[in-house]
């Protein structure tokens, strides 16, 4: 089945398509001196539309503040508002949104419903 898949996408065009980490965010980042030297934890990596890493760090940064610098967030902010049309960032955004709640229902339940309402007021905020 594996073979007939890679044969059948023999000769896809990809050209708006770059390699996307999937779970790109400050934690996944390596940093010294202001400069990423690494990015790791790529086991969910795929083609895809790069603007959903972008988005994906700007979700951590919203639904996490404590976890980054404040102006660092707002330059990811920034960055998203620029690279993405508002309906392509909330759509993402809600993306994001949807893999959290499935990963917290399965690891912390008990914490899904706090963590649920950050993560609604952080879409809120794409969506206005």
């Amino acid at each position: 089945m594996l073979v007939a898949a890679l044969d059948h996408g023999e000769g896809a065009d990809l050209l708006d398509h770059t390699v996307v980490h999937g779970d790109f965010h400050h934690g996944n980042s390596l940093i010294e001196d202001d400069e990423i030297v690494a990015v790791i934890d790529w086991d969910i990596a795929g083609p895809g539309d790069w603007r959903f890493d972008l988005v994906m760090l700007a979700f951590g940064c919203a639904v996490r503040p404590q976890t980054c610098e404040p102006a660092a967030a707002e330059l990811v902010t920034e960055a998203v508002r620029s690279e993405c049309p508002s309906e392509v960032a909330a759509l993402m955004m809600a993306c994001q949104v949807l893999r959290m709640i499935s990963m917290l229902a399965v690891r912390s339940p008990a914490t899904a419903a706090r963590a649920c309402s950050r993560m609604v007021a952080a879409l809120h905020s794409w969506m206005v």
